[in-house]
């Protein structure tokens, strides 16, 4: 069962929104394709595979191999791709990535995908920016919006 680490009775009353908390395993989210505006993955399903990759706990990331890289990248896209099967058609995936020396999500998928992360975020459908600074900063994943031509 999953426990936030806050009390949900005290939630804000927000208007036309609905903020829901969902636990399970990142490659079988239980909601409808198509429905999410926002996934957060704050040191959850991606960090923890691309850690699983690393030969031994506290290998450095720039001590990757290519064949973890390559392990690490197959599975962050089946998480990536499976993410973007839930969002709306402008929808955001959004993971950690303060600007210090702590390994966040972000320094592994940066560090995993090297310098074709463009060519292959966009080969799945997405693009990426940084928000905020320092411990507030942000990796926004944003779901490259489909066309529809008529």
């Amino acid at each position: 069962n999953f426990r936030p680490g806050f009390d949900t009775k005290k939630l804000p009353n927000l208007d036309n929104t609905e903020f829901s908390f969902v636990s399970a395993n990142a490659n079988k989210l239980p909601i409808k394709d198509g429905v999410v505006d926002l996934i957060m993955d704050r040191m959850g399903a991606i960090w923890h595979t691309i850690n699983s990759c690393l030969s031994s706990e506290g290998q450095p990331i720039a001590e990757m191999s290519e064949s973890q890289k390559n392990e690490a990248r197959e599975k962050v896209k089946s998480i990536l791709e499976h993410y973007l099967s839930k969002l709306k058609n402008e929808g955001n995936i959004i993971v950690d990535a303060p600007d210090d020396d702590r390994v966040s999500t972000a320094k592994l998928l940066l560090a995993t995908f090297d310098k074709d992360i463009d060519r292959q975020l966009n080969q799945i459908g997405l693009e990426y920016s940084f928000i905020g600074e320092k411990d507030n900063r942000l990796l926004v994943l944003h779901k490259i919006p489909e066309t529809t031509d008529k």
